[in-house]
């Protein structure tokens, strides 16, 4: 699911080797504004290096792929919309893991000169997040929820709502609205998974629900007969999958339905992958993730629509792809305005620029960054019919 070649400028691929750990040392730690494949003085006509640490291998590579679509289509609309000069992506391969995006990091930072570098998922950004501080080198995370992403310092910006604030927009409507009170939580043993646990225990009794059980699972697992056999001994009314890898869930939701189990499915944005929609299981679970309007009369949703319709015939773009088109946006737009003012274009400059902005036109509406590195954005419950989701409920946080 690649987009066409005339569709973007220049795009290079740098897989980073476990077995080659490049330190920060390495280049002074100057936060990729030297070197000959980013930055710029201002004066517009550079070229600036974007890194990309996402999944291109291993089981989580189903999200990789999809983030890259994304990003590639909405590099060519910074390219030709926003900067004067020339974003180049550079993609190094994390995995989804903790110890590969750090060298995949440090490889795009030290020897491609990134000067912004996009990630997900949670405990890959947490462990690159000291690095982005370190080397001055924003880090945007599109797709990881977990709550403890929050004020990792001034260059790690979220633009995806945490999890503490997706789950009440769930608890809120399967308890209050469904009338489904007892839940059952199905949670990885790392950083989202626990901490998505955390955010079920104080949200679920709020609402007047109740947790009866929790099931520890490995990313890596395939059979899951031991949690499905604890669900269906607590016989809950709601099941809620907090694990990292979307590829797996398929699976597990078979393997509940196959069991006889017609609880109430739950999960957070990033699961509702099309594997898990087009899952004749998944019929009627619920996901939760921002409110984005499609219909949005902004200049990046309107591309991000029209290029993804016409690039990806039939397939509707998830929530992650539009906050990955939205990163390239945002970069692209503070780039724009550091040409501007004559200002050299740097990983420090960048998110003192970014900062300041604070606001911006984002894929479905726009995006204000808090000082802890968050946005606070309506969450919509949306459930499966017939493989395609559709909005059952919608819930604003407070401020």
């Amino acid at each position: 699911m690649q987009p066409s070649r005339n569709h973007i400028r220049r795009t290079r691929i740098a897989i980073a080797s476990l077995g080659v750990v490049v330190t920060a040392a390495a280049c002074g730690g100057d936060g990729g504004s030297g070197g000959d494949g980013s930055g710029g003085d201002g004066s517009g006509g550079g070229t600036y290096t974007v890194g990309a640490v996402i999944p291109l291998s291993g089981t989580n590579q189903v999200y990789g792929d999809d983030y890259r679509v994304a990003i590639d289509l909405c590099t060519t609309y910074a390219n030709e919309n926003l900067v004067e000069g020339e974003l180049e992506m550079e993609y190094a391969d994390g995995e989804g893991l903790p110890a590969p995006s750090v060298t995949a990091m440090n490889q795009v930072v030290n020897v491609q000169d990134a000067i912004a570098v996009l990630t997900g998922f949670s405990a890959p950004t947490k462990a690159l997040a000291p690095i982005a501080n370190q080397l001055k080198v924003p880090l945007f995370n599109g797709g990881a929820s977990s709550p403890d992403l929050q004020g990792l310092g001034e260059y790690v910006f979220n633009n995806i709502p945490l999890a503490d604030q997706q789950i009440p927009g769930s608890t809120t409507y399967v308890i209050e609205d469904l009338g489904e009170e007892s839940w059952f939580v199905i949670y990885s043993n790392e950083t989202l998974g626990l901490s998505m646990l955390d955010a079920l225990e104080e949200a679920v009794p709020e609402q007047g629900g109740e947790i009866v059980g929790t099931a520890e699972v490995s990313s890596q697992a395939t059979d899951f007969g031991a949690q499905v056999a604890a669900i269906r001994n607590a016989q809950p009314d709601a099941v809620f999958l907090a694990t990292t890898s979307g590829a797996s869930v398929p699976t597990i939701i078979r393997q509940i339905r196959d069991a006889g189990v017609d609880a109430q499915l739950v999960s957070y944005a990033g699961m509702d992958i099309p594997e898990t929609l087009a899952e004749p299981g998944a019929e009627g679970m619920l996901f939760s993730s921002q409110s984005i309007d499609y219909e949005t009369d902004n200049e990046i949703t309107k591309y991000f629509v029209e290029e993804f319709e016409a690039q990806n015939p039939g397939e509707r773009p998830t929530t992650l792809q539009a906050n990955y088109c939205s990163e390239m946006s945002i970069i692209g737009t503070a780039i724009a305005s550091l040409e501007e003012s004559g200002d050299e274009v740097n990983g420090e400059n960048l998110m003192t620029e970014i900062r300041d902005i604070a606001t911006f036109d984002v894929v479905g509406g726009e995006v204000t960054f808090a000082d802890d590195g968050t946005v606070n954005l309506p969450i919509d419950v949306r459930v499966v019919e017939d493989g395609e989701l559709n909005v059952a409920y919608t819930y604003t946080p407070e401020d």
